[in-house]
Parts: C-alpha cells; structure tokens; sequence
C-alpha cells in the first residue's frame, strides 16, 4: 500500500510541475514597419499582457506593431531600432 501511495505522489508532482514549468513564447508582429525605440522592450523586462514591446513608423506616427501575449518576463528581443520588420515576425519572446 505504502508504494502505491508514493507512486500516486510521484505522479502527482511530476504532472504539477509540467503545468507549472516556464514556458517561452515568441511574441510577433501585427504591423509591418521600421522599428523605433520608443518604449522598445528590453530583456528582463516584465511585462503584462497586452504591453507593448514594439512600435513602428507609421504616417499617423509611432503605433503598437507588438503588444504581449502573455504576462511574464522578456527572455528575447530580435529587433533593433530602424530595423524593416513585417507582420508575424518575432519581434520577442517571453518566458511565463
């Protein structure tokens, strides 16, 4: 009985920490641009879903071209300013 009951723990905690393991998600572009630095994210940054982490040139002016996916904490940037990027590019990742 005493087995049983420590193969169900074992279990238990093997599948807890899948749920709860760090998970990177790339973060990409919805609008195709050149990258200014205005509030460009940075690693170590946290953010919250919904931030922005890139913005573009546009002719109204400098406009969200990335916002996150997810809350968590910047692992990656891949773009730098004055750099072309195009919709569904990863622009960053974040690690949640």
């Amino acid at each position: 009985m005493l087995k049983k009951i420590h193969w169900k723990v074992i279990v238990t905690v093997a599948v807890m920490a899948v749920a709860f393991a760090a998970e990177s998600v790339p973060q990409n572009a919805t609008l195709a641009g050149v990258v200014v630095a205005d509030n460009l994210a940075v690693v170590g940054q946290e953010v919250r879903q919904g931030d922005v982490l890139v913005k573009v040139k546009t002719v109204a002016g400098a406009m969200p071209a990335a916002r996150a996916t997810v809350t968590g904490k910047v692992t990656a940037v891949f773009v730098v300013p004055g750099q072309k990027i195009v919709g569904g590019e990863a622009v960053a990742e974040v690690t949640h």
